[in-house]
């Protein structure tokens, strides 16, 4: 795993399921094609698994979100940090499956879900948090009486973590790194600006950013969109889906409210709102202390959370005819913007190669043709390299030649 901000080694499970990919086909796009379709067909499968438990959320909403172009982007990087979004969601489907009607198979679902995810990135935990806390008040007497499943689920994740506790135990007991340490890249990226405090306090309610087409430029550079000019007004439409996740969120609190004053009436809409509310508060706990902000991907271990927010608001019961014609509108208006971005998104990321950014660099095709255009050489010729993104991250091209 790679060494973490904070001086964690994170988990090898990115790693475990790479490798397994890199067994079916050596051939990087073939690889990065199979990434995708198991993270879509993941995220599907647990966003469908959520709507139809749920006699409230609506399964075309809930979908909705797999045409944001964070999506599109998210869906086909190879990175560890973005399996936390299917894997978490997995993680929360299969945990209100068991609380509708227990079964150890749904539990288990669940927890190795959860597992994997902790092991890819400890970002997730405000999810593992609240599922544990959960599990604990509401479903203590079935633990109680079925102690052979909690042994046995525990035993599974502990045998997952194994290999990496035991490294990390190497580490303390060494009380220095187990692996060499590698030398300081010829360019190190560019240190972050300062930013106020008060950051850290407004940016978890801005996870609606990943619903929507705003903040591209965080991958793109401000100079991407200059020429489409017509995605201007698109990107600003898709600003609704940020709107609709503050109010999925007031909807939330108010069913959470209310089940807390007549207990005899939690329902599972009550749990379901409970689950994702309170993952929301130990999210921004915990991004405020550890003062995390900026990076839209802070959002992705909880990234179910806001899918849930966002359909909440979509989905909730209205009286009149002309409400629910104006939401029908606003759904599909929400839709066809968000198609339009993602698709001229991607369509200029393949015709330019990529970009020079930071967060985004040259397309893995383009730096395919750069290295077996190296390999047409001589291999004592001479090389000389002036790409950012190479010179900050010098493994990159010796690993596409070899």
């Amino acid at each position: 795993g790679l060494l973490g901000t904070v001086g964690l080694t994170y988990g090898p499970v990115a790693v475990w399921i790479f490798a397994a990919l890199l067994r079916l086909s050596s051939d990087l796009m073939h690889v990065v094609l199979m990434r995708t379709a198991l993270w879509c067909v993941t995220s599907s499968i647990a966003l469908l698994w959520l709507a139809r438990l749920s006699t409230r959320l609506r399964p075309l909403f809930l979908c909705l979100v797999l045409l944001s172009p964070y999506t599109w982007l998210y869906s086909r990087h190879l990175w560890d940090n973005t399996w936390l979004m299917p894997l978490g969601a997995l993680a929360l489907a299969g945990y209100v499956a068991f609380h509708q009607a227990q079964a150890t198979w749904k539990l288990a679902v669940a927890v190795l879900a959860m597992a994997l995810a902790v092991l890819i990135h400890p970002m997730v935990l405000p999810l593992g948090i609240v599922l544990f806390v959960h599990l604990l008040r509401f479903h203590g007497t079935w633990l109680r009486t079925h102690p052979k499943v909690v042994v046995a689920l525990c035993v599974a994740c502990l045998l997952l973590a194994a290999p990496w506790l035991w490294f990390l135990a190497q580490q303390l007991l060494a009380k220095k790194a187990v692996l060499p340490p590698l030398p300081p890249p010829p360019l190190l990226p560019p240190a972050e600006a300062p930013v106020p405090f008060w950051r850290s306090l407004v940016f978890p309610f801005l996870g609606g950013l990943q619903l929507t087409g705003l903040g591209l430029d965080y991958f793109l550079g401000v100079d991407f969109w200059q020429h489409p000019a017509w995605v201007q007004p698109l990107m600003l439409v898709t600003a609704a889906a940020q709107l609709l996740v503050w109010l999925g969120m007031w909807l939330a609190a108010k069913e959470v409210r209310a089940g807390l004053r007549t207990p005899n009436q939690q329902g599972l809409e009550f749990h379901l709102a409970l689950l994702c509310v309170a993952t929301f508060c130990v999210q921004w706990c915990m991004q405020v202390i550890v003062r995390r902000h900026t990076h839209p991907h802070y959002y992705n271990g909880t990234w179910i959370c806001y899918v849930y927010f966002f359909s909440l608001a979509l989905s909730s019961k209205l009286a009149s005819t002309w409400q629910r014609a104006a939401r029908a509108v606003v759904a599909t208006v929400l839709a066809l913007s968000l198609a339009a971005v993602t698709t001229a998104m991607a369509l200029q990321l393949h015709q330019q190669g990529g970009t020079t950014g930071l967060h985004f660099g040259a397309t893995l095709q383009n730096q395919l043709q750069v290295a077996r255009t190296l390999g047409r050489y001589h291999p004592d010729s001479p090389i000389r390299i002036e790409v950012k993104n190479y010179l900050m991250f010098p493994h990159a091209l010796p690993m596409l030649r070899a």
